[in-house]
């Protein structure tokens, strides 16, 4: 059994029909490729001499089976060999059969039929369904050599054109009109929604707050389709999102409710002064200059000055931080812009580094990787997964009517996904490291 992109490669001997022995033709034998009991040929050729210096009568031929020679799936071929020896003329047979391949999450096979750019193009066959490939894999293959390959990330398709639009440009090689392109469905964690801006880098990544856990892989994921993020940069990314989170949020969120709990004692100490106030009983024909010497004694600094100074503690001062934190009621509602300008002030620092928290983001990114996203599955594992099928090498063998499929992490050894595809062409994941 072939299938679609193979080589075939069929020799003859040539005899004399007198003696029988080899010996070469008259000329070299003709060859014409028939599919099935149809009656024009889909291929016609001639073979040449093989190991011409050592053997006698040896030709051979090599075709290539692939849409564009007409080939197709599930078809059977017979070659006819014409020879002629002496000027007797005879004839021998080739058969093979190409079967059905049963890609894993294959969509769709065929041809590029126009070309607009390399990010734009038609196809030869298709669904009529619009958006039916989006969020899928392109992999394009070379008609001319076959061996040329690039991969790319569909972003729209449109059903009434079979027009394909690519996220970017693999850059591989160039694309032409008659490349064979084979669409695969991606994982249900990939089909997600777009992230409309193709240019996130690791800096934007860095300072965008807005994403959430499966926007943040999605982009992660088109920016390696579009080689404009490297692995490494996705940790840097990773690694400062973590310290942002665990020292950055939670420094504001301290200061913030120490304000408030500061805030709502000052308005407990106002009330209190105001109970006392109403308590106190008049002065007898006034003040006196002794009186009035003993309240300007007073301090005259203001609630500025009491904040700007540096040696400020709360270690004298008894039960009173406590007693300020355990307010249950305190609010920020009456306090100005006092929250925003301390919290604008974190922010703005620009002294503040990651290298002072010992192991904290290292312990925050391998927290990130071993996260479970489904229901075994970490989000490490999931990355793995994804770089074996899409980047790493990949091997089939068929036992019978069931074929098993190997994906290969990066240093080619090492199995990541290993899956069979019965006869009808279900794929069961039988191991995933």
């Amino acid at each position: 059994m072939f299938s679609i992109g193979d080589f075939y490669t069929f020799v003859v001997d040539t005899h004399n029909p007198v003696t029988g022995g080899l010996v070469d033709a008259d000329s070299a034998p003709t060859y014409r490729v028939y599919e099935d009991e149809t009656a024009t040929p889909i291929l016609t050729g001639s073979m040449a001499l093989l190991d011409d210096g050592n053997t006698s009568g040896l030709y051979s031929e090599r075709i290539e089976l692939s849409l564009a020679n007409g080939f197709e799936e599930g078809k059977s071929y017979n070659i006819r060999i014409l020879a002629t020896v002496n000027g007797v003329s005879g004839a021998t047979e080739r058969f093979f059969k190409i079967d059905y391949a049963f890609d894993s999450g294959r969509l769709n096979k065929t041809t590029i039929a126009t070309l607009a750019s390399q990010i734009s193009f038609t196809l030869t066959a298709g669904s009529a369904d619009n958006d039916a490939y989006n969020n899928c894999i392109a992999i394009i293959t070379d008609s001319t050599s076959g061996d040329q390959k690039a991969v790319g990330y569909i972003s729209d398709y449109i059903g009434s054109t079979k027009t394909v639009a690519l996220a970017a440009d693999p850059g591989i090689f160039t694309m032409a009109v008659g490349d064979n392109i084979t669409i695969l469905a991606t994982s249900a964690f990939a089909n997600i929604k777009h992230i409309e801006d193709s240019a996130i880098t690791a800096d934007a990544i860095d300072d965008d707050a807005e994403y959430t856990p499966l926007e943040l892989a999605q982009a992660v994921r088109e920016e390696m389709d579009d080689n404009s993020l490297q692995f490494s940069a996705i940790i840097t990314a990773l690694t400062t999102i973590a310290g942002y989170i665990d020292t950055e949020i939670p420094a504001i969120l301290v200061i913030a409710e120490k304000i408030d709990t500061m805030m709502e004692a000052e308005g407990e100490l106002y009330r209190l002064t105001e109970e006392a106030l109403a308590n106190v009983e008049p002065v007898s024909g006034g003040f006196t200059a002794d009186d009035r010497i003993i309240l300007s004694g007073r301090s005259s600094h203001s609630a500025a000055d009491v904040w700007s100074a540096g040696t400020r503690t709360l270690t004298s001062f008894g039960t009173l931080a406590s007693d300020v934190w355990a307010v249950a009621t305190r609010t920020l509602t009456s306090y100005g812009t006092l929250v925003s300008d301390i919290a604008t002030a974190v922010w703005g620092a620009g002294a503040r580094t990651l290298s002072s928290y010992g192991t904290l983001v290292a312990d925050i990114v391998t927290a990130i990787f071993a996260k479970v996203i489904d229901t075994t599955r970490t989000f490490g594992q999931f990355l793995k997964s994804l770089m074996a099928v899409n980047l790493g090498d990949s091997t089939r063998t068929t036992v019978g009517t069931t074929a098993t499929q190997t994906y290969m992490q990066e240093d080619g050894e090492t199995v990541q996904i290993e899956a069979t595809i019965d006869s009808d062409g279900n794929r069961t994941i039988t191991d995933e490291a």
